[in-house]
């Protein structure tokens, strides 16, 4: 009886494991559809970076914060000599060229990759996955034990009787 219920409490997990992996999948496929709406382009336009920017500092205005701009080479990753030279570098790693439209002048842009974003994603789902499956396993492994001490129980005390 106890190996039955055993069998359907793994069962159950597995089941339960395989619908979030599935859920998971299904979500990303359908906002991968999605097309990339302004909003999405306006926020990733407005990304700031955590300090290692230059326009952070106090006093230093960027063109792109204060007026309007042209996106003149897209979001791409930063190249070596870029790392070293450009500092909006450092913070995502990946940079665009813009022209500002009243100043006319052309300065590098931090901002957040799609294909970045989509591998940090998925390492996190990975890992939490990772972390489902091995914590299902110790509940099993102490559902097992705990089953063997209780049947070990209940055979000493029809034993004794």
């Amino acid at each position: 009886m106890s190996m039955l219920l055993l069998y359907r409490e793994g069962y159950m997990t597995i089941l339960l494991l395989l619908s979030l992996l599935l859920f998971t999948l299904v979500s990303h496929f359908i906002h991968k559809k999605k097309p990339q709406s302004d909003l999405t382009r306006l926020a990733e336009v407005a990304f700031e970076s955590d300090g290692k920017n230059p326009a952070s500092l106090p006093g230093v205005t960027l063109c792109w914060q204060s007026e309007e701009f042209v996106v003149t080479q897209q979001c791409a990753p930063c190249q070596s000599f870029q790392a070293k030279t450009v500092p909006e570098c450092s913070a995502t790693g990946f940079v665009e060229q813009i022209n500002c439209s009243d100043s006319k002048k052309g300065e590098f842009k931090s901002c957040r990759s799609i294909e970045m974003e989509a591998r940090v994603f998925w390492k996190f789902e990975g890992a939490m996955l990772g972390l489902v499956a091995i914590f299902a396993l110790l509940v099993v492994c102490r559902q097992r034990v705990l089953d063997r001490k209780a049947l070990e129980k209940v055979r000493k005390q029809i034993e004794s009787i």
